[in-house]
């Protein structure tokens, strides 16, 4: 009995070891080292990565672009912008932004602030005269930009359900 016991694990031991490996080999290896301006290395690369983490992650499409000092170096779509119609993505796909808005006018208003002409923890009203919510909670704080960007200002969550 031992030495079954001993052969089942070896034998699971050795099943696991290969499971283990295949897992791992399906990513791209890194290149050992990019040449310097070898832009055909560096895109074979990141080719093979986008569309190995594409397989990985169910990503149907997405096109990507590299800008260097506002020139474009690089780009190329991968997938397809409509699946069901066999519309493959380019470069030129224009795809829906989402909520990396966000983001980008976080971002554009904490420069703002670090420049000394936005306060951020100021009432949103007097930026925005026109703007007013009223809380359902009296002693509520007034809403300021700092709230809203961190998800902090206590606006109802459907509140602009209707708006898009």
């Amino acid at each position: 009995m031992a030495l079954r016991g001993s052969l089942l694990l070896r034998v699971g031991m050795f099943l696991t070891s290969i499971l283990l490996l295949a897992a791992c080999a399906g990513a791209p290896s890194r290149p050992p080292a990019l040449a310097r301006n070898d832009d055909a290395q560096v895109q074979d690369y990141a080719t093979r990565l986008i569309e190995y983490e594409m397989r990985q992650q169910s990503i149907v499409g997405l096109s990507v672009a590299v800008v260097d000092d506002q020139r474009l170096l690089w780009a190329r779509g991968f997938g397809f912008a409509d699946k069901e119609k066999g519309v493959p993505a380019t470069p030129d796909t224009l795809y829906r932004v989402g909520s990396i808005s966000k983001l980008f006018t976080d971002t554009a208003a904490m420069q703002l602030a670090e420049q000394g002409r936005l306060d951020i923890d100021a009432p949103l009203a007097r930026a925005l005269p026109g703007f007013s919510i009223r809380s359902r909670f009296a002693d509520a704080p007034p809403i300021t930009l700092r709230g809203l960007m961190t998800h902090h200002a206590g606006l109802p969550r459907d509140y602009l359900k209707d708006f898009f």
